[in-house]
């Protein structure tokens, strides 16, 4: 599973997904990098593959983050937490707060 990423916290040494901008899909349509952490003028530097640095315009680009199976398990307990505590509290208190 992937998740869409704020550009602009694009953390070092992650491995991300990224896919080009509709209309600029007549170039490289999507790959797998990972980010190196050098930002400069609405500019990333990452390594393809391991092997090639490019430098890619943070707004010709998306950038998605893998998920785990553990990590989505986590978040998804996680709300489903909230919720339940939610429902317990408006059958408790009414949402204005009174008895």
């Amino acid at each position: 599973m992937i998740e869409l990423v704020d550009k602009y916290t694009l953390v070092k040494g992650e491995k991300y997904y990224v896919k080009r901008k509709k209309k600029f899909l007549q170039m490289l349509n999507q790959y797998d990098c990972i980010f190196d952490g050098y930002e400069d003028d609405g500019f990333v530097w990452v390594l393809l593959s391991n092997v090639i640095p490019i430098e890619l315009d943070l707004e010709l680009n998306d950038f998605y983050r893998y998920v785990s199976k553990e990590e989505y398990s986590k978040k998804l307990k996680e709300k489903y937490d909230a919720t339940c505590l939610d429902i317990i509290l408006k059958r408790l208190v009414n949402d204005d707060f009174h008895w």
